[in-house]
């Protein structure tokens, strides 16, 4: 199986540094971190290759996963986005997918369902 690259984009440092330890038992890399969607979008100027996909949290300060999706969209069209939060309901899960997010998850799913989320975004059937 490929090893899938992905940036993990949270205001929450200790959810990041959670975060990277699934998703690496997982079999993902992770290759960028940033606490909001400005500086992601920075540090994906002056990367090498970009992510596979990138794990986004909807509520952020500076620039908030929504805004952050759309410029994605626009800038590195295949980045793969799956939008993560807390706290959702329909209106904003409909804001995102507008926005370009491939898949949304929540912070509280099991392992397994987040990697099976990560595959459905990247349209991979493990």
């Amino acid at each position: 199986m490929k090893e899938w690259t992905v940036a993990i984009v949270d205001d929450h440092t200790f959810f990041r540094e959670a975060a990277r330890r699934c998703l690496t038992i997982l079999g993902f890399k992770v290759v960028l971190e940033a606490a909001n969607g400005m500086s992601f979008l920075q540090l994906l100027e002056s990367c090498g290759a970009p992510p596979d996909f990138c794990l986004l949290d909807v509520e952020m300060p500076i620039m908030n996963g929504v805004v952050t999706a759309r410029l994605l969209r626009e800038r590195y069209p295949a980045i793969r986005i799956v939008a993560c939060t807390l706290h959702w309901d329909e209106t904003k899960k409909a804001d995102l997918l507008r926005a370009g997010a491939h898949a949304i998850l929540s912070k509280n799913m099991e392992p397994e369902e987040i990697r099976e989320t990560f595959l459905q975004a990247l349209g991979v059937n493990d």
